[in-house]
């Protein structure tokens, strides 16, 4: 059913008819963001590879850390590191994304062996669709989105989230 709405979202977009330019014209955006592939919250920063008619294909790369002290309070954090490719969808300031994702995450863990933290690396995947609406006098942009990732290539989470941006 999900698969259903994001195909017809997309094609619909394709057919849209406008005498407006199509995008802000802004290349640049850094953001901060509410959840999805970044976990809890993240940093990241956006950049338009290729604008066309009706829209943009983007890559994003972010930072994130979910525990800044291990098990022993010792200042040692997570890091969680997403990216992205997305195409937007849209006209003037109103776009549908629509994308794939690969996230890094290095995380301490207690290893029971030898009773020291440990660091473990671990790499996900998913896809990614969502609302942007990008202000055209003011730089800035907001964005709605449901990012359903697998963790370690088998456990299925559903993330949503939001940001918030600043385009230059």
């Amino acid at each position: 059913m999900k698969w259903t709405v994001i195909i017809l979202l997309f094609f619909s977009t394709l057919g849209i008819q406008a005498s407006e330019k199509s995008f802000s014209g802004k290349s640049n955006k850094v953001f901060l963001e509410a959840g999805g592939y970044g976990g809890y919250w993240s940093v990241g920063y956006e950049r338009s590879i290729y604008k066309f008619k009706y829209g943009k294909v983007n890559v994003r790369g972010g930072v994130s850390s979910r525990n800044i002290y291990d098990f022993q309070q010792r200042f040692n954090p997570d890091f969680i590191f997403p990216f992205t490719l997305t195409s937007q969808f849209g006209v003037r300031n109103h776009f549908i994304e629509i994308g794939a994702n690969r996230t890094i995450t290095s995380l301490n863990f207690f290893s029971s062996q030898d009773h020291k933290v440990k660091r473990m690396l671990s790499y996900s995947s998913g896809v990614y669709a969502g609302y942007q609406y990008e202000s055209i006098k003011k730089p800035i942009s907001l964005r709605v989105f449901y990012s359903p990732t697998t963790d370690f290539y088998s456990i299925l989470n559903h993330w949503g989230g939001i940001a918030v941006g600043y385009a230059f």
